[in-house]
């Protein structure tokens, strides 16, 4: 493996975490206060999930692709 490759296969494993942590988070009490605090800033995190696992499937694509 080269090592652009080792460095995308890196930041794929790193960005599934926060997308993990940030998983959680949604879960949690906390989120739940701030949705009814903050909503404009709730519906700011649902959406960077969301865009965070489209950036994952698009590095497994490039992973998928390295074979």
């Amino acid at each position: 493996m080269q090592d652009f490759q080792k460095r995308v296969v890196q930041e794929r494993e790193e960005l599934h975490d926060k997308i993990v942590k940030l998983g959680a988070f949604l879960l949690s009490a906390n989120f739940r206060q701030l949705g009814e605090t903050n909503r404009e800033e709730a519906e700011r995190l649902v959406r960077q999930k969301h865009k965070m696992m489209e950036y994952r499937e698009i590095l497994d694509e490039r992973i998928a692709a390295f074979s």
